[in-house]
């Protein structure tokens, strides 16, 4: 849309204009964050919650509207591939389809992350092995798991984050759901930030409280490290926490889009495009806020 024509748009739909304003806003905001390595684990305590869907939106809108060096590792790669033909994407139906690496536009079947922990444990990651060790065709750098009952050593996988760390601006981790899964041991120690995701349409306070229990509970070294809550809402009437939920620090309500599980991030409304702009800035601020 030209400049003119949203100006007059503007004109006659006030609401326009104000979401032009919100959205011009949430870049400046967004281009002024700092640039400094940050890793990002995004947790959840329930399948389907929403993690692949904030983990992928983080992504695009961090690489789409600045030139930051973003990378997403995908450790949540479900055990079987997608019913349909090798070499094509999954149905929207298919569970291979929910992961981040689907999402971005990833090969599923691709997923090579366990060649780079392997080159870890034995020293340096040069670039060369990490671009080796991209899933082809996702439209942000993504490191994946193959589809399999496979995995690693919690203890590689934190050796591969530590070297990564120095290649590039901004680590999106999505993680396994629950906090049983080994590998999710590997990230919690050298996370910066955690980003809880729990779903709009159950009960918020619960899943807030066991999130926050887990995260301040979870085995390892005793961590400090703020942070945030993200309510996926479905459906046309948007969640509303409470005073008991947000007490504890900033809480974003992100509506589920619909493009970006259809795989068209081209599509994403301007109210989610602001509202992640304004998360990732959150999540780029020198000293996040905590919950």
């Amino acid at each position: 849309m030209t400049t003119a024509l949203a100006q007059a748009r503007s004109a006659l739909d006030p609401a326009v204009g104000v979401r032009l304003r919100a959205f011009r806003t949430a870049v400046r905001a967004f281009h002024a964050a700092p640039v400094q390595p940050r890793t990002i684990a995004v947790v959840g305590l329930d399948p389907g919650a929403g993690r692949s869907t904030v983990t992928a939106m983080l992504a695009l809108l961090a690489a789409g509207f600045s030139g930051r060096r973003v990378v997403v590792i995908d450790t949540a790669t479900p055990t079987a591939g997608p019913r349909s033909a090798p070499g094509a994407m999954p149905a929207t139906d298919d569970a291979a389809a929910r992961t981040v690496t689907a999402l971005l536009g990833g090969d599923v079947l691709q997923g090579r992350l366990p060649r780079l922990v392997e080159a870890a444990a034995s020293g340096g990651v040069p670039r060369r092995l990490i671009t080796a060790a991209l899933t082809p065709d996702a439209a942000v750098p993504v490191l994946s798991l193959p589809p399999g009952p496979g995995g690693f050593a919690p203890q590689l996988l934190e050796r591969a984050l530590e070297r990564l760390a120095f290649r590039a601006d901004l680590i999106l981790v999505d993680t396994p759901v629950g906090p049983r899964a080994p590998v999710l041991h590997g990230v919690l120690d050298l996370a910066d930030h955690f980003l809880l995701v729990v779903r709009g349409d159950a009960d918020l306070s619960r899943q807030a409280a066991a999130g926050r229990a887990w995260l301040a509970t979870a085995p390892g070294l005793p961590r400090h490290r703020p942070s945030s809550l993200v309510v996926v809402s479905r459906g046309l009437r948007a969640a509303r926490p409470g005073p008991a939920l947000t007490e504890g620090g900033p809480v974003t309500v992100l509506r589920r889009d619909e493009a970006l599980r259809r795989r068209r991030p081209e599509a994403m409304s301007r109210s989610s495009v602001i509202t992640g702009l304004r998360l990732a800035t959150r999540l780029l601020s020198p000293v996040p806020s905590g919950l």
